[in-house]
């Protein structure tokens, strides 16, 4: 049935947009942002000793990592790598491997009998939804000191301390809170690392 003469228009200003809006939104898609991923790292125990066993514990890979490799230091060099997983179930032991570094399913490696030279930097990249994430976190064996680690965020008083810049530039929530764990930043970069050792604190 047509509009009758001298009868108000009815098209509304908000139906007039619909148009441009829904070709937005097909276009750059209106949907919540897909690909967002928190990664978290803790060491557990938080300071152990020499001969112990300790696991750099990792949140939010299980099921999600296509593959992960961890490295001695804050390098990613091939002569630094200790072990690389790659989904479904491959494992492949690197140079820096000593036999007796262990790595779930879920990109935690597990370390057994350590030694003072284990004390330093660890560098896990993991490769998810066709980004690389870099995870700095640095093990710190009972009564060696903390060179250089100075002021508010490394004491025990300062408690989990968070990082940002977590794929999507959001911070950590359930995760870390959790485990009382140290959490690291976490930088996306495609290929080498992102950034530098940003550092934790221990609960």
């Amino acid at each position: 049935m047509g509009r009758l003469p001298g009868a108000p228009h009815t098209h509304t200003w908000a139906s007039s947009w619909t148009g441009p809006i829904l070709a937005v939104c097909v276009l750059f898609s209106c949907l919540p942002l897909a690909g967002a991923v928190d990664f978290g790292v803790a060491v557990v125990p938080p300071h152990p000793t020499v001969g112990q066993t300790v696991t750099l514990l990792v949140g939010g890979a299980r099921g999600v990592a296509q593959s992960c490799t961890w490295y001695r230091r804050s390098s990613t060099a091939e002569t630094d790598r200790i072990l690389t997983f790659t989904s479904p179930d491959t494992r492949s032991p690197g140079p820096a491997s000593t036999g007796r570094e262990t790595l779930g399913g879920d990109c935690s490696l597990r370390i057994a009998g350590l030694t003072p030279q284990d004390n330093g930097s660890f560098t896990l990249i993991i490769r998810a939804r066709g980004r690389s994430h870099a995870l700095f976190v640095r093990l710190q064996l009972a009564g060696k000191s903390k060179k250089g680690r100075g002021g508010a965020g490394w004491g025990a008083q300062q408690g989990a301390l968070w990082g940002g810049g977590l794929s999507r530039g959001r911070h950590g929530t359930g995760w870390g809170a959790q485990h009382r764990a140290l959490w690291v930043r976490v930088g996306v970069q495609q290929g080498a690392p992102w950034g530098r050792e940003r550092g934790g604190g221990a609960w």
